[in-house]
């Protein structure tokens, strides 16, 4: 699958191309010969192969599956039938600059932390069975009685440096992905985020944010709400999300309103469903969508800025404790000897 940043530059400039007068066909030629991003390039001379065989532009969007996805072949089959389609295409490459930016702060959030732990890890896995074996093999050989901070790192040491160790690690983990259904990358990511505190909680604003940028996009070209539902559910790929919304869909097919079936919905905050049931009484049910959408955003930049203030001082302070636990371990008993000469 194409980023959503290449994606979203060919979107921007079809859009621009296409304000300033050219007609589809050349403008995806010239997007062919002039594109940013080499892979879009190739995509824009697909696309140009297809539309000169007859074929609508969502017809051959739908063609490549492996670089648009459903929800903007989708879009762009109801904007050719409104008109809307030189706006859609430049709402779709807001959009998806929009939900790059959310990917890049959410990793960039995550990112410093586990770099950190893992740097960490591996020191803690190095340092006793390298760094210091020479004075742990001599505080061995003393035959001394040794505080239970230097047993604990003699184990660990000891146990880092056996090969059975690692062989036994390698056993569980292939018993483990035999015994336990296989998962994606992303599906191992999401269960994780879903279950680490304050993290899941961003991580679920993150996926709402995301959900009502698609379904604001999906009404306000007049697509049927509850196709505009599932085209934004889908857009998410998140089955963590996904088996949560199929409550709305079900809702609206029993006919409930909008309101009533985004308040029924856990998934999304208190706030979602009684602004929308305002909003339809006053038939302003995309101002207020926009509206939510930025007072999500602004909230999901502040909770992730808390979040990463938060991460940071956590994991340095893990690494003092690690760090000081291993100068205690060897220093202790080198003091004590010291004493008793």
């Amino acid at each position: 699958m194409v980023d959503s940043h290449s994606k979203s530059l060919f979107f921007r400039s079809l859009s621009t191309l296409l304000e300033s007068g050219v007609s589809l066909l050349p403008a995806l030629e010239s997007l062919a010969q002039q594109g940013q991003s080499a892979v879009m390039a190739e995509q824009s001379s697909q696309l140009a192969q297809k539309l000169q065989q007859g074929h609508a532009l969502s017809q051959c969007m739908r063609g490549l599956p492996h670089t648009f996805r459903a929800r903007e072949w989708s879009l762009i089959r109801v904007a050719e039938r409104s008109g809307l389609l030189v706006r859609v295409i430049a709402e779709l490459g807001n959009s998806l600059e929009a939900e790059h930016r959310r990917h890049l702060e959410l990793r960039k959030m995550l990112m410093t932390p586990a770099i950190t732990a893992v740097l960490c890890l591996v020191i803690a896995m190095i340092l006793p069975p390298l760094a210091l074996k020479g004075l742990l093999d001599f505080l061995c050989e003393l035959h001394i009685p040794l505080p239970w901070t230097t047993r604990v790192l003699l184990g660990w040491s000891a146990l880092v440096s056996s090969p059975w160790t690692y062989a036994v690690l390698a056993l569980g983990f292939l018993l483990g992905r035999a015994a336990v259904p296989k998962l994606s990358a992303f599906d191992w990511q999401e269960s994780l985020l879903t279950k680490i505190p304050v993290v899941n909680s961003c991580y679920q604003l993150w996926l709402v944010t995301g959900f009502l940028h698609c379904f604001r996009q999906t009404v306000q070209v007049g697509m049927p709400l509850l196709e505009a539902v599932r085209l934004s559910q889908d857009s998410l790929a998140s089955p963590y999300a996904s088996r949560q919304l199929d409550s709305l869909q079900a809702r609206l097919r029993e006919g409930d309103s909008l309101a009533e079936a985004f308040a029924a919905c856990d998934f999304f905050p208190t706030c979602v469903g009684s602004s929308l049931k305002a909003a339809e009484e006053n038939g302003q049910i995309l101002a207020m969508l926009n509206q939510l959408i930025s007072l999500f955003e602004q909230d999901l930049q502040t909770r992730m800025q808390f979040l990463a203030a938060t991460l940071e001082p956590l994991v340095m302070l893990w690494v003092g404790c690690a760090v000081g636990f291993m100068l205690i371990a060897t220093l202790q008993p080198t003091l004590s000897l010291l004493e008793a000469l």
